[in-house]
């Protein structure tokens, strides 16, 4: 696989690129803006950030009996 936009990656996780810039630095990769590159191994990363952030919230949601 090839390289991908941050902003290419967020509208597919439905997540503002801000968010992805903000986890990559916290995280030490070297992410600087919306319009960065990132290989096909960090958008793996990236997506299972936020696939587990989505797991929470729809466990969360969970109707209580």
């Amino acid at each position: 696989m090839g390289r991908i936009r941050v902003f290419a990656l967020a509208r597919a996780l439905g997540v503002e690129s801000a968010e992805i810039v903000k986890r990559c630095q916290r995280a030490g990769l070297n992410v600087q803006s919306h319009m960065a590159l990132i290989s096909a191994e960090t958008a793996a990363i990236i997506r299972g950030w936020f696939a587990e952030a989505e797991d929470c919230a729809s466990w969360a949601k969970r109707p209580k009996k």
